[in-house]
């Protein structure tokens, strides 16, 4: 579920970038403490639509106006996000938007030996 998630944002970021000349995406994964796994999308397209913002989430709300989508992209990774205990946030403005997924990281496998 976690892949298709990072999957879902990288396809909306490429997409936010395609009429955008030097646009930029950049996917990044940390461990900002022991029981987190962080990974962040990031654009430089234009931004989640102020109209849009509070809605963003919700099922049937698109941001790609006429160059199609189902507006079910950002619902799928929301629910796979909560499903897996984790949360998102979105940070966005005219010159970009930033998708952050903090995820439980998996404990190590026992040792066998």
């Amino acid at each position: 579920m976690a892949i298709q998630a990072i999957v879902n944002l990288a396809t909306n970021a490429i997409q936010a970038c395609a009429d955008q000349k030097g646009g930029e995406i950049s996917i990044t994964a940390s461990r900002p403490r022991p029981e987190i796994c962080r990974f962040t999308v990031a654009d430089t397209g234009p931004g989640v639509p102020e109209s849009v913002r509070a809605r963003l989430f919700r099922p049937l709300v698109g941001t790609h106006g006429a160059s199609g989508g189902t507006g079910l992209g950002l619902f799928i990774v929301r629910q796979a996000v909560l499903d897996l205990g984790g949360k998102i946030t979105v940070k966005t403005s005219p010159v970009g938007s930033i998708f952050r997924l903090d995820l439980p990281a998996a404990e190590a496998p026992a040792e066998t030996g």
